[in-house]
């Protein structure tokens, strides 16, 4: 009984603090602006990273002969 009281009150504490805070992705402006242009990225330049990624862990392990 002693540690149900403190627990009770700390469950509660927490449950109000959770319903209270707000949280950064609750506001609509954030969704509903476009993206600047130098922060879209297109499909084909992450196709092309990974390539040169790819290609590059590739020959560091054909340098380390690993393959």
């Amino acid at each position: 009984m002693k540690l149900l009281k403190p627990l009770l009150l700390m469950c509660t504490v927490a449950l109000l603090s959770s319903c209270t805070s707000e949280s950064k992705y609750d506001t609509p402006s954030d969704q509903t602006e476009p993206p600047a242009a130098d922060q879209v990225i297109e499909a084909d330049e992450v196709d092309d990273q990974v390539k040169r990624d790819q290609e590059r862990a590739d020959s560091m392990k054909r340098a380390l002969g690993i393959e």
